[in-house]
This record gives structure tokens, C-alpha cells and sequence, in this order.
């Protein structure tokens, strides 16, 4: 028996959910991997990383198919809108686990965001420590800052790389 395109779409977010939750597990110890500068476990974090990323991606593109598909069966005809645009037209038996697993999503998006800029800034401050250490003992030399996307923001000379606030 075919399902409706709405517990279709519930099933694939819950299940998208679940792949953010694990990329939050592997971030969590990837911060542990990082501080034990043990590239071995971060290596096969970012292996594991970079699966569950794809999986993330599939279930994101056929979520929004989904989604579109809901609205236009709720009457959108251009089947144009998000998903909060979707729980408000929903009927009131499936809008509460919809917007449950919305937000749950929503909240775990966010964690991971935050733990993936904490990864970046100890995995830059360790650079610029390592940048900082070189030129204390082979001379002056630049010390380059990396920004939150991996781009260079400032060069300067090592003490000031030394004594910059993280």
C-alpha cells in the first residue's frame, strides 16, 4: 500500500535527523582527536565525515522533492515553500510530529555548526602555534591567521600570532 507523500517526508527527515546526529557524534570526537593531535582517529573521522555528508545531501534533495510534492497535494500548485510553510497547511494529526522533528533537526543543525567552528578554531590556533614556534626558532618570519572558512585573514610577525586572544 502506497504511503502519502507526508509520512513519506516525516520518514525521510527522521532519518536525515539521524545522519546529523551522527555527524554531531563524529565532530564531538574530533574535538578529542584534534587536542590529541591524533591523525590516525581524525583521519578516519573525516572518512566517515565525508559518507555521512553525502547520505546528509541525498536526504536533503529528496526532502525538498517531498516537500514540494505535500504542497502541491495541500494545494499549492507551484509546490513552492518551506517546510514551516508546509506544517501550517498540514492537517492537525500530522503538523505536531512534523514540527517536532523540525525542530529537533533544527537543533541539531545548530550543535553541529557550533562544534564544527570550535574544531576550526582549535585546529587554526594550533597552526598559528606551530607557525609562531617555527619562527621563534628559525627567525622571523609571517605567521598567517586563518578565518572560519579556511582563508587566510592576517599576517603579521610571530609575536603578534603568539599573544592574539582565540
Amino acid at each position: 500500500m502506497p504511503r502519502n507523500p507526508i509520512e513519506t517526508l516525516l520518514d525521510r527527515l527522521q532519518e536525515t535527523h539521524e545522519v546529523y546526529r551522527r555527524l554531531l557524534t563524529i565532530a564531538e570526537e574530533k574535538k578529542t582527536h584534534i587536542l590529541r593531535n591524533d591523525l590516525n582517529s581524525l583521519r578516519v573521522d573525516i572518512e566517515a565525515e565525508e559518507t555521512l555528508s553525502r547520505r546528509g545531501a541525498d536526504l536533503n534533495a529528496l526532502c525538498d522533492e517531498l516537500r514540494g510534492e505535500c504542497l502541491r497535494a495541500l494545494g499549492r500548485q507551484d509546490g513552492a515553500g518551506t517546510l514551516e510553510d508546509l506544517t501550517r497547511l498540514m492537517p492537525a494529526d500530522l503538523r505536531q510530529p512534523l514540527e517536532e522533528e523540525r525542530g529537533g533537526l533544527k537543533d541539531t543543525l545548530h550543535k553541529l555548526r557550533d562544534r564544527n567552528r570550535m574544531n576550526m578554531s582549535l585546529v587554526n590556533s594550533s597552526l598559528d602555534l606551530m607557525e609562531g614556534l617555527l619562527a621563534v626558532m628559525f627567525g622571523t618570519e609571517t605567521v598567517s591567521t586563518y578565518g572560519r572558512r579556511g582563508r587566510r585573514t592576517r599576517s603579521g610577525p610571530p609575536a603578534r600570532a603568539l599573544n592574539a586572544r582565540v
